[in-house]
Parts: C-alpha cells; structure tokens; sequence
C-alpha cells in the first residue's frame, strides 16, 4: 500500500519513472495518438505535463519539511 512506502522510498521511484518517461516519451506519444486520436504534438504535450507532475512529485521530501510526517521509514516519525 502506498501510503506504508516512506517518503524517500517514493521520491526514489519518482526518480525511476521519470527516467522511464523521458526514455520512453515518443512510445507514449504514439500511443495516446493511436488511443485517443489526438495529434502527435497533442500527445507530446500530454507527456511532457505528466513529466512536469513527477517531478513535482520529486520534492516532496523538501515540500514536507516544518510538518509532521508519518512512516518516514519503517515505523518512523518525524
């Protein structure tokens, strides 16, 4: 469950999927082209704003700090 992963633990699999996303961006564009019908630049666009999301969600480490956080590792809060 989600919300048992520590915070690092879910930056560092934020960190993996935005590597995959860059690597993979022109499948994906295609993809939502073939699915969806849109233009190819359409979907470009749609990756590129999911990849602007991961890395949003890269700084959640940063974005926590002054609150309580809970389960920062096994069992830790903070």
């Amino acid at each position: 469950m989600w919300s048992q992963v520590p915070t690092p633990q879910r930056v560092r699999y934020m960190m993996k999927y935005r590597q995959l996303l860059e690597a993979n961006q022109d499948d994906i564009a295609r993809e939502i082209t073939r699915e969806h019908g849109k233009s190819l630049s359409d979907s470009a666009g749609d990756v590129f704003r999911g990849y602007e999301v991961v890395e949003h969600a890269q700084s959640f480490n940063s974005l926590n700090m002054g609150e309580t956080m809970n389960n920062v590792a096994k069992n830790v809060d903070i």
